[in-house]
């Protein structure tokens, strides 16, 4: 409900233009040798299904930041492990500034409740990423950061607090105007945010102007 007050905020501000609409569906696939099956246990490993799908409201702060809110539903299988199987649903944020053409600056909050096949690990998750993002080619996004997750848990042996650092590459693809990367393949138990939106003013221009084709 609080998000609601919030986006109806933003079109009080905004004067109802230039209010957009985002949204995104992914879904993939991997192998990862690192899950954690039990506390104190090996890591196993497993290949994982994962998809996801959100939607929300962006606005435009300046030329070259803007805001998104949305709500996400996500989920993961792990067809070799007992106990992973995950669904997700939350709400996300992401403050994006674009840096200098082709680089942005996103900071990216969310909160998530996790529902898993092994009742002990159902819980909630916090968290916040710091992401460098560059888009060299059309078709390609870059990227590299840092985020910190606070998860708990029925059971607490299987609640988490930790940092790290990621990094990677996808294709750039959309279903509606003010496009989102589509999500990676993600093998953790842990609940994961989707590649945050990032398109300012700015880049939205430059975007049409790449899409137009050269006279001939």
């Amino acid at each position: 409900m609080s998000l609601l007050w919030l986006v109806m905020a933003l079109l009080v501000a905004d004067g109802g233009d230039g209010l957009r609409f985002e949204g995104s569906v992914a879904a993939g696939g991997g192998y990862d040798t690192s899950l954690l099956v039990a506390p104190g246990s090996g890591a196993a490993g497993s290949t994982v299904a994962t998809a996801g799908a959100s939607g929300g409201a962006a606005v435009d702060l300046d030329d070259a930041a803007s805001l998104y809110l949305g709500a996400r539903l996500d989920g993961a299988a792990f067809p070799e492990l007992d106990g992973l199987d995950r669904s997700g649903a939350g709400i996300e944020a992401s403050l994006c500034w674009d840096v200098l053409d082709p680089v942005a600056l996103v900071l990216t909050p969310s909160a998530t409740w996790n529902w898993y096949s092994d009742p002990a690990r159902n819980g909630a998750s916090l968290s916040v990423r710091l992401t460098l993002r560059a888009k060299p080619l059309s078709w390609l996004v870059v990227r590299a950061g840092y985020g910190h997750q606070l998860a708990t848990a029925a059971d607490p042996v299987h609640g988490l607090d930790l940092d790290r650092v990621f990094g990677g590459s996808s294709s750039a693809s959309a279903v509606a105007p003010g496009s989102r990367s589509p999500v990676p393949a993600s093998a953790a138990t842990r609940p994961s945010i989707a590649n945050p939106p990032c398109r300012s003013a700015a880049g939205r221009r430059r975007a049409a102007r790449r899409s137009v084709p050269p006279r001939t």
